[in-house]
């Protein structure tokens, strides 16, 4: 069986394809592994997660998929330590 990794960003995610790189890396180290995306230039985590938009309740139901792990990368512009400052 397959691990599941959701990868949920923007640009800094998608640039370097972070996760068809690391899908590949555990594959060929014999943990057959598959990975999808959700990533959308300078988008916030709060973006995606917004429920009153298309696009947050694609999210919301793609997680509700299952997956084994997912990963969150949320816009670099915003200090980690002020959620208030996020839009």
């Amino acid at each position: 069986m397959k691990t599941r990794l959701l990868f949920i960003g923007n640009s800094a995610t998608y640039v370097h394809d972070v996760p068809e790189t690391l899908a590949k890396l555990a594959t060929e180290a014999g943990f057959p592994t598959e990975a999808v995306r959700i990533t959308l230039g300078g988008y916030t985590l709060k973006q995606h997660a917004d429920v009153e938009t298309e696009h947050g309740r694609g999210v919301l139901k793609l997680i509700s998929q299952g997956f084994d792990y997912v990963f969150l990368q949320d816009n670099g512009l915003f200090p980690s330590f002020a959620s208030d400052t996020n839009p």
